[in-house]
């Protein structure tokens, strides 16, 4: 709430708030009505540019993505802001168009891989719509703005020999389970570190993976997965000694990043190739239960994807078992011959 005030030379002054920010603007009169008429006319246009500028949409969506979404996403739309921010300026929200959001992509461009650029993208598009339904802004100026086209590529997994002989370059105990829970249950690298041994029910052999306090499953989606007979076998007989499954020496939670830089180093240590990351040993489990016959929808629900079309992008079969399913079909032997 602004307010007028009398400083110290004489003169009036108009204090308002920006966010958690005082701020001051002298009226240039010592006369009570001539700064109050100034106040009555400047203090609506010092509201409105306050909620309507980008600087305040970033600070509502912070709050947003802080409430209703998980840490690294909240992250990602908070890191996608402030490049916009650094591109842009603080524009008043009715003056952005389709052409600045053109001009982050190409400054977003000279700095990151394109695929970076459309993750960036996808992320205003969504702020943007929260800002129209939130009725700051009329309508959505990301919404025209065309992706970068990506070659498609493969995406790629581990045969399970390469991760066998990831496994074996291991010495921590620790670390080993770790990867064996994420190739033989698909679950991901931040459900995986906020895993507690409550949510490992032994008797009925499953995993519940749910919200946190300080975690929120993606999609805000919890599920119950089985618990395959090699991970019980693995983990019902350690010592329960801290709530995380995972802990550091201290008993705090490892860090996803931490686990991510780990693997890493472990693929450079194999000769495996780079563009591997953590995330592949998801797409390994959808893989390794594709070719192991099971059903898209019962993946699909494994790795609690929303649709099925998710669940398929994770699943690259190798050539030799595609040149298989293609033998299947034979021609009658008549049409065999030739000449």
């Amino acid at each position: 709430m602004a307010s007028l005030i009398k400083g110290n030379n004489r003169n009036y002054t108009i204090v308002y708030h920006d966010f958690e920010r005082r701020r001051w603007k002298s009226t240039f009169t010592s006369d009570h009505e001539e700064a109050q008429r100034i106040f009555d006319l400047l203090v609506p246009n010092l509201e409105r540019s306050r909620k309507t500028s980008l600087s305040y949409l970033a600070h509502r969506i912070d709050e947003y993505t802080k409430a209703n979404l998980s840490g690294e996403t909240a992250k990602m739309y908070s890191r996608t802001f402030r490049m916009l921010q650094s591109s842009l300026g603080d524009l008043p929200l009715r003056n952005i168009t389709t052409l600045n959001i053109e001009k982050f992509k190409q400054d977003r461009l000279k700095h990151v891989l394109p695929v970076t650029v459309n993750i960036d993208l996808r992320t205003l598009r969504s702020a943007f719509n929260l800002a129209v339904d939130w009725g700051l802004m009329d309508q959505n100026p990301a919404k025209r703005c065309k992706l970068l086209r990506i070659p498609q590529i493969d995406h790629m997994f581990l045969s399970k020999s390469e991760f066998l002989n990831l496994c074996s370059s291991i010495n921590d105990e620790q670390f080993r389970r770790l990867l064996l829970l994420a190739v033989r249950t698909g679950m991901r690298r931040g459900e995986i570190v906020n895993l507690c041994w409550e949510d490992m029910d032994f008797t009925r052999k499953s995993i519940r993976i749910r919200n946190r306090q300080t975690f929120v499953v993606k999609g805000m989606r919890p599920r119950t997965i089985p618990m395959p007979e090699d991970i019980w076998q693995h983990f019902q007989t350690l010592s329960k000694t801290s709530g995380y499954v995972f802990t550091k020496v201290n008993g705090s939670p490892l860090s996803a990043h931490s686990v991510s830089r780990r693997f890493k180093r472990l693929l450079r240590i194999c000769g495996l190739p780079q563009e591997l990351h953590f995330h592949s040993l998801r797409r390994t489990y959808a893989s390794w239960l594709a070719l192991a016959s099971a059903p898209i929808h019962d993946i699909q629900r494994l790795l609690g994807h929303q649709n099925v079309q998710t669940t398929e992008l994770y699943i690259t079969l190798p050539s030799e078992h595609l040149r298989q399913s293609a033998s299947r079909v034979e021609l009658p032997e008549v049409l065999k011959r030739t000449g």
